[in-house]
């Protein structure tokens, strides 16, 4: 499984386009089979700061999903990354996260 998450940062003029288009671009998206989770989202307006939360299955899949020309004309229509900050991981395992206000008991345990 792999994990991306991070920031990016688009022309802040763009964000408008972007915010349109996002909805549809994310449907399509999360209908991909090898899409666990998609989502970003505008986090600062005036700098063009946006959130990336992403799960693939695996590193094929996120690069078929970049391949996919749906993926880039939603990409061209805002004009691209200016600058990226966002990390992929490989993910081996996963647990169900433990109930709020138990997580500094857990990690005691670790």
């Amino acid at each position: 499984m792999i994990v991306c998450a991070g920031t990016i940062h688009i022309d802040p003029d763009k964000i408008e386009i972007f915010e349109k288009l996002l909805p549809a671009h994310a449907a399509r998206t999360e209908a991909q089979e090898f899409c666990h989770l998609f989502s970003l989202g505008v986090a600062n307006r005036q700098t063009g700061e946006v959130t990336v939360a992403e799960i693939w299955r695996d590193a094929e899949g996120l690069q078929e999903h970049h391949e996919q020309p749906f993926t880039k004309e939603f990409v061209k229509a805002w004009g691209g990354v200016q600058a990226l900050n966002v990390k992929m991981y490989e993910i081996s395992a996963e647990k169900p996260l433990p109930p709020i206000g138990t997580i500094a008991k857990f990690q005691q345990r670790q």
